[in-house]
């Protein structure tokens, strides 16, 4: 991925206008929440070619060599609630989503809430961070981790991670996704700050719900429950129906989710 070529396709956007690029970071979720809280500018983007401590989502670690994945944060200057950057993780994750399917032909699926999934395994995972003064949030930070060239993983990950590349066959520039990305990202997430809500996505998101009209379990520390998916409302939340017919919905962060058998 070229440095000059990334920041000449990013320049005329807000989102990547103002780039940060590094060989390795530690985290680039890490880098862009200290840029935030020094004032950076709304739409500013932080990529590395790889990470020495990136993390998905419950601060698990998330496997970042060089030269094989998209690591990626934005910096969000919004003026909504606090509550709502939990729902910006779910709008990056269907961004991506989408591009890969409508300009790569990737079948790719979500995996609620912000989980990409090819092959029965995990490509990629949106993290939205934020600071909130009062009622306001203010900024957000959303990373993007996706698996893309990678040809192999840690004996630890191979049962449960997998690439672009291992699932279609074909190496992938990963310039163009970011560039690609980014764009679709703007344009949801500027409709959806001015339409206060996740209402425009929610049919083709629960189209792409790999658990969608299906059960899974709903895993809590001392206990499960089997519950039947009937997809998001318009704040994200994930609509579920218990084996007596209560329906509840699930916010997020809150209980993880499983398939019957396992991650799906």
């Amino acid at each position: 991925m070229e440095e000059s070529i990334l920041r000449r396709r990013l320049a005329a956007r807000r989102f990547g206008g103002v780039l940060y690029f590094f060989d390795t970071l530690s985290s680039t979720n890490d880098y862009a929440k200290a840029l935030a809280a020094e004032g950076a500018a709304d739409g500013a983007v932080v990529v590395a070619d790889s990470q020495s401590a990136g993390r998905g989502s419950g601060n698990r670690r998330w496997f970042s060599p060089p030269r094989t994945g998209i690591w990626l944060s934005c910096v969000q200057r919004p003026s909504f609630h606090p509550r709502r950057i939990r729902e910006t993780g779910i709008l990056a994750a269907y961004s991506i989503a989408t591009i890969l399917r409508e300009q790569y032909a990737v079948q790719v699926k979500l995996k609620w809430p912000n989980d990409l999934v090819l092959g029965g395994k995990k490509t990629g995972g949106l993290l939205s961070e934020g600071c909130a003064a009062g009622n306001t949030v203010s900024w957000l930070v959303t990373g993007l981790g996706l698996n893309v060239n990678a040809a192999a993983f840690p004996p630890e990950l191979q049962h449960k991670a997998t690439s672009l590349f291992l699932e279609c066959g074909r190496s992938f520039d990963r310039g163009d996704l970011i560039a690609a990305y980014l764009e679709r990202l703007e344009a949801e997430y500027d409709r959806y700050v001015t339409e206060g809500s996740l209402e425009h996505i929610i049919p083709a998101y629960n189209a792409l719900l790999i658990h969608q009209g299906r059960f899974i379990r709903l895993i809590k520390p001392r206990e499960e429950l089997l519950v039947f998916s009937e997809g998001i409302n318009r704040f994200g939340e994930l609509r579920v129906r218990e084996t007596g017919g209560t329906i509840r919905t699930l916010g997020i962060g809150e209980i993880s989710v499983r398939g019957l058998e396992g991650y799906i």
